[in-house]
């Protein structure tokens, strides 16, 4: 029996065999070429009116709250300055401007160009995954790349399960694509939007009180508590904050939303992410030693126990957790992270996995 379907050309021959594997490089490239070649005249037939472009990206940027909403990316990064004594002290610096859903939107309607992401690759034994965003304009010839590497281990060390590991590729997708963009078109093209939309979600002084309270209670959702939103502003109390807190502050709920970053890092300690982590063994389910283990002299018995003889320190040897344990700590995880309280597909012990979750969400709620 023939496997492969049978090819009639145009010439009325008979093929037998796979049509892709007829088709080699040179002709693909020639194909890709040529749709190329006919985007950049059709371009140039057709220019782009930037006045109108740039009234049409602040009208569907600003048509309701929500689009206002998600147009806007922030996230608060821990930074460290030289105090007045010469110690260092750790300020949180907040990171603002334009999300994927605005170079999304800038694109559409700027035109006359091609935008793509790709991951590029994933590195299981340094852990990190590497994404790549391109923008091309068809019109000018210009072209911008952006790459962008994601961390895949917990601050334990552990390395991200199969579905994490693909949430991360799709976040530093998204994160890419919009570098590329936003370096493709000019600033002075979607900065009017950015700064209107920013406008709508920060309200006025009249709504201040409401729309404060719903920043709060949205990230309540996430297990982020008042006093943690607080640290993250650099502020004291809930009445300090201000009108452009709260467009921070929704910019920030969109960020987490949109899984461009977790709660840890944005509500850590400075918000800043975990350090990187090196161990011997990066593809090992082991954990690493506590830091507070670290360095620790053996505890040994007093001269004169056990018949007067100091007993050697015992060497301690590390075991690899119980299967139950490791599901336990990978649940835990993930509600740090800020997870849905829902087992992976891959996870071999939901129940255990989903009493981890449990325990880290009394843990986050007391």
């Amino acid at each position: 029996m023939n496997d492969h379907p049978e090819t009639i050309t145009e010439d009325g021959e008979i093929v037998t065999g796979n049509a892709l594997e007829m088709i080699d490089a040179g002709t693909v490239s020639v194909l890709a070429r040529a749709e190329i070649d006919t985007q950049i005249a059709t371009a140039r037939k057709y220019p782009r009116n930037i006045p109108s472009v740039i009234n049409a990206i602040r009208s569907m940027a600003t048509i309701d709250e929500e689009a206002a909403a998600e147009c806007c990316y922030a996230l608060v990064r821990g930074k460290k300055n030289k105090g007045r004594n010469g110690a260092e002290e750790e300020e949180n610096k907040a990171i603002e401007g334009p999300s994927i859903r605005l170079a999304e939107l800038a694109a559409q309607v700027y035109g006359n160009c091609r935008i793509s992401a790709r991951v590029v690759e994933v590195n299981r034994s340094e852990k990190y995954v590497e994404a790549e965003g391109t923008f091309l304009d068809l019109q000018s010839n210009m072209a911008s790349k952006a790459t962008v590497r994601r961390r895949i281990s917990t601050k334990q060390g552990y390395l991200f399960s199969d579905d994490m590991i693909l949430v991360t590729s799709n976040a530093a997708c998204s994160i890419a694509k919009r570098n590329a963009v936003l370096a493709g078109i000019p600033r002075a093209v979607y900065r009017p939007a950015y700064q209107a939309a920013r406008s709508v979600i920060a309200g006025t002084v009249e709504t201040l009180g409401k729309n404060r309270d719903k920043a709060i209670a949205a990230f309540a959702a996430f297990g982020v508590k008042p006093e943690q939103i607080l640290e993250a502003l650099g502020v004291d109390h809930v009445s300090e904050i201000t009108i452009d807190h709260v467009a921070r502050l929704r910019a920030m709920y969109r960020t987490i939303k949109d899984g461009e970053e977790t709660v840890e890092t944005m509500f850590g300690k400075g918000g800043s992410a975990p350090a990187h982590e090196t161990i011997e063994n990066p593809l090992s389910d082991t954990a690493p030693a506590a830091d507070g283990d670290a360095g620790k002299p053996a505890e040994t018995t007093p001269a004169g126990a056990e018949g007067g003889q100091a007993t050697a320190p015992a060497t301690e040897t590390t075991s690899p957790p119980a299967p139950e344990e490791a599901a336990f700590e990978r649940g835990y995880a993930a509600r740090r992270k800020g997870l849905a309280k829902k087992p992976p597909k891959d996870e071999p012990i939901p129940a255990k996995w989903s009493e981890g979750w449990d325990a880290a969400d009394a843990k986050q709620e007391g």
